[in-house]
């Protein structure tokens, strides 16, 4: 069964009918038109019940069986495994036995007989247990089956769920045998067109893969949100039959059963309709050379029939699956001729020149210009998959530029679609001559090349632009491109060489945005190699920056405070500035902006503490990045899946996302990105306390921090803390201590108070770790005190519960259970499910030390804290005064008072 329907959005339809059933009758219409998803929420109510130990009876109806009598009936039967009849009174034991026999043919059947022996044997099934009776496209039962099973709804007592799907429109049967004996026992639920995200996901699950976002979008507004239409369409495109333009024989065949045979005079209006995207009633009369009133007049006979609609000013088809059967059904000499006349009466830009593109056949001049000049308003209106239509028209009609195809590239990247700019643009770059064009596809490819095949690719495009290219402005942003690469792949020095070389151009060519870029990415740069920001660059760079240039954000100022806010520890600043750019980037349609961000608030939410949040800004990235295509923007949406579900406490689900990235790095080349999966599984392995497992992952990490610089800054140094408390807990403490030190070096020097409350309670645990309770308990007041400057309610929990466990190791359990109480609510609260329970564990422990080790004697608290801190029995005796066994009978009693069996569990219980 396909996912795309919102069978998660239907359960609670399905489990309400089945609650409400439970007691009594209870029934459900699910109602919408033909291929609307009836059918799937039918089937999932039908696995619901059986999975749920209910009986079902199902049956679907048909319009080939509406004349076999009692075939609905027989089907419904025919689900039992025992003889229904049995036990009946003869004359229904005939009636039904007839009906699964025969379908009832023969001699005359008494029609009350068998509708008293249905309900006969309904109830006896209810008396056993719960019952659905499941009917799908109900208004195609026979109508003795219907006869039946009206008699026997309307006298249903037991606990019955009763189940109907049918299809709206004119004569369709609206189940009147459908009547319980109250109705508000009844209800209705219309399924509604799925969302563009469904369609989504029913590609994924039916056909194993989706297409890029402009191409899914026409398949949603062709198919109207239709399940079974945007699949037949969605089947059509990935066997390459057809383009989103098309329609598919199947459905082909549909639409002209709904439209019939047409007049001539009006099947050429409706293909005018057809043909025009913005239908108004003036338009088609003035293309159709008629005035409004005669146009009004021929439509009617289409009207009344329900395949047209007047709204207003605008005339239009009553579904968006008539429109397209009306338009591929014509020969191509009409649409030609329909586009002409539309060419000819539209007042918008864009819509003339797509007439004019469609009413040509060759390279005509004025077609192309228009087509030009339309690509450029609806670029610069933020419809950048629209442009990118436009252009490949006029490369389609002869107009194949190397500058149209930079142009189109440009605007398929902008729309989401990096691997069909890819495709337009790589095949063609070696023909193209010396000079401008030539260098922004070089560009172009570079930044291309990042999202479809990662950076080492990239640099190849990127480094031959360089050397090839002598056009300052174009020079100036491979520079940046270049510096973009290697600040990714931590190349610090050769980036700032590349950025001095950007800088300088942006001077020459006193261009205030090149030199906002070029100071955006210093900032970044500084910071990434652990040399703080420098607040007047970063300051500028936000000034320069031009509002409305189409700069990609990864070069933006603005893009880039994004991350500095967040790297920085201002998390509401980042949330803020998150926000704000994620409305510009929606409103604009800038589907490659929306997948960075998607990515970079995954890590804002999951910092700030709501890791349900962050776990749908990444399954959102992940969905795009699909739709974008290419395999960096995937692993880079794999990884950000990973954080954020480590972070949720999704045990199985993180394994599978790791190990998904980790994949995709090794095959794209791409070890840097490797590390952060790497680190979410170190933090995994540390939120369940394998810490060993932990030490695994993080290894090799330490070892790269303490040997590249020991960058504390929390985009670099997230797996160090971690990795503190899996050394501690392993026992190696100098190993913690190490870490420890860099993280208060570092916070200090850059004023981090990030890596000052996590260097202060790393500190806390390696001085517990030392006996040294004191000094622990001083180094977590410290790292309270950083955390009152810093936003992120998790880390401040994981610091509570370290101090609940100082304070009940120190047998202050009224203070443990207040702070351990406190963690524990924070926990909840970010939806950390995993360290929630270490804090209930915690706070168990401290409600055990309360209620069981008061119970001793002093005598055998004496013996048991000696016993605990490794004595013998001999010297417990010696230093006590007392026989040993008198030692061994008091350390009998012990155990069996605290539940413990060795002087490691003792141990345990008393210090905690």
């Amino acid at each position: 069964m396909s996912p795309a329907c919102g069978r998660q959005q239907i359960v609670p339809e399905i489990d309400a009918l089945l609650r409400r059933a439970a007691s009594g009758p209870a029934a459900l219409i699910f109602e919408g038109e033909a291929g609307i998803g009836k059918t799937t929420r039918w089937l999932e109510a039908v696995d619901r019940a059986r999975a749920g130990g209910i009986r079902v009876l199902a049956a679907r109806g048909a319009p080939s069986e509406l004349t076999l009598t009692y075939s609905g009936l027989a089907d419904l039967l025919s689900e039992l495994d025992e003889d229904p009849s049995a036990g009946l009174p003869e004359p229904q034991q005939e009636a039904l036995r007839r009906v699964l026999v025969s379908g009832g043919f023969g001699r005359p059947l008494d029609e009350r007989a068998v509708a008293a022996a249905f309900l006969a044997v309904l109830e006896r099934l209810a008396a056993d247990g719960r019952l659905l009776i499941a009917v799908d496209d109900a208004g195609w039962l026979d109508p003795a089956t219907r006869t039946v099973l009206g008699y026997a709804v309307r006298r249903l007592t037991g606990p019955v769920a009763i189940l109907a799907t049918v299809r709206t429109g004119p004569g369709v049967d609206q189940l009147d045998w459908l009547q319980l004996r109250r109705p508000d026992l009844l209800q209705r639920h219309t399924v509604r067109p799925m969302t563009l995200g469904g369609m989504h996901q029913m590609f994924t699950g039916r056909l194993g893969r989706t297409f890029p976002r402009p191409t899914m979008t026409r398949v949603y507004q062709i198919s109207g949100g239709n399940p079974l239409y945007a699949l037949e369409l969605g089947r059509g495109l990935a066997a390459g039959n057809l383009s989103p333009n098309q329609l598919p024989d199947s459905l082909t065949a549909v639409v002209r059963e709904r439209i019939g045979q047409l007049d001539e005079r009006i099947a050429e209006i409706l293909l005018t309709v057809a043909a025009e995207a913005q239908p108004r009633v003036e338009v088609i009369a003035d293309a159709m050379g008629a005035t409004v009133e005669e146009l009004t007049k021929d439509l009617e006979p289409v009207e009344s029939q329900g395949i047209v609609e007047f709204d207003g000013s605008t005339v239009r088809f009553t579904h968006p699956l008539l429109n397209a059967g009306v338009y591929s059904s014509a020969t191509p000499s009409q649409r030609r001729a329909a586009h002409r006349r539309l060419a000819a009466a539209v007042n918008s830009i864009e819509l003339r020149a797509r007439h004019l593109a469609k009413a040509s056949t060759g390279a005509d001049p004025d077609t192309l210009m228009a087509l030009d000049f339309a690509a450029a308003a609806t670029a610069a209106q933020g419809a950048p998959a629209t442009a990118a239509e436009l252009v490949e028209l006029a490369i389609s009609l002869g107009g194949d530029q190397p500058m149209r195809r930079v142009l189109c590239a440009t605007h398929h990247l902008v729309a989401g679609d990096a691997e069909t700019a890819h495709r337009m643009l790589e095949p063609a770059i070696g023909g193209f001559p010396p000079g401008l064009p030539r260098s922004a596809g070089l560009l172009l490819l570079g930044g291309l090349s990042v999202y479809t095949e990662g950076f080492n690719a990239a640099l190849a495009w990127v480094r031959q632009g360089i050397a090839e290219t002598e056009d300052p402005p174009v020079l100036a942003q491979l520079h940046m491109m270049l510096a973009f690469i290697l600040i990714g792949i931590s190349e610090f020095d050769e980036a700032g060489e590349s950025l001095a070389v950007a800088g300088d151009l942006a001077e020459y060519l006193d261009s205030d945005e090149l030199r906002s870029q070029a100071l955006s990415l210093s900032a970044m740069l500084s910071c990434r190699r652990g040399d703080g920001v420098c607040e007047d660059t970063r300051r500028l760079a936000l000034e320069l920056e031009a509002p409305d240039a189409a700069t990609p954000i990864i070069f933006r100022a603005s893009g880039n405070e994004l991350q500095l806010r967040a790297w920085t520890g201002d998390l509401p600043g980042a949330v803020e500035s998150f926000e704000r750019l994620w409305q510009k980037a929606e409103h604009r349609g800038a589907e490659a902006e929306l997948m960075f961000l998607a990515v970079q608030g995954t890590l804002i939410r999951a910092w700030s503490g709501d890791f349900a949040a962050a776990v749908a800004l990444a399954r959102d990235a992940t969905e795009r990045a699909q739709q974008l295509g290419g395999q960096t923007s995937r692993l880079v949406a794999a990884v950000a899946l990973a954080g954020a579900l480590a972070h949720a406490g999704e045990v199985e689900q993180t394994r599978r996302a790791v190990a998904e990235a980790l994949e995709m790095a090794d095959r794209t080349g791409t070890p840097v990105l490797a590390k952060v999966p790497i680190a979410d599984q170190g933090f995994l392995e540390v939120s369940l306390g394998n810490y060993r497992e932990a030490m695994d992952a993080l290894g090799p990490l330490v070892a790269d921090f303490l040997a590249h610089g020991q960058i504390t800054e929390i985009h670099t140094a997230a797996h160090v803390p971690d990795t503190i408390e899996a050394l501690v807990a392993l026992g190696r403490v100098d190993e913690a201590a190490t870490l420890v030190e860099a993280m208060e070096i570092g916070g200090a020097r850059l004023d981090r108070a990030w890596a000052l409350a996590l260097g202060a309670r790393g500190r806390a645990a390696v001085l517990a770790a030392r006996g040294d309770l004191d000094g622990a308990e001083a180094a977590v007041d410290r790292a309270l005190a950083e955390h009152a400057r810093l936003q992120m309610p998790f880390e401040r929990a994981r610091t509570l519960l370290l101090l609940g466990q100082l304070q009940r190791r120190r047998r202050r359990r009224q203070a443990a259970t207040q702070t351990l109480a406190e963690a524990l609510g924070m926990f909840e609260s970010c939806g950390a499910q995993l360290w929630a329970q270490r804090a209930r564990e915690e706070l168990a422990r401290v409600s055990a030390a309360v209620g069981e080790t008061d119970v001793l004697t002093p005598a055998e608290r004496r013996v048991a804290e000696r016993a605990a801190a490794g004595m013998s029995n001999k010297q417990i005796a010696a230093e006590l005064f007392i026989s040993p066994k008198t030692v061994e009978t008091n350390l009998s009693s012990v155990y069996r008072k605290l539940g413990v069996r060795s002087r490691s569990q003792l141990h345990t219980r008393l210090t905690g």
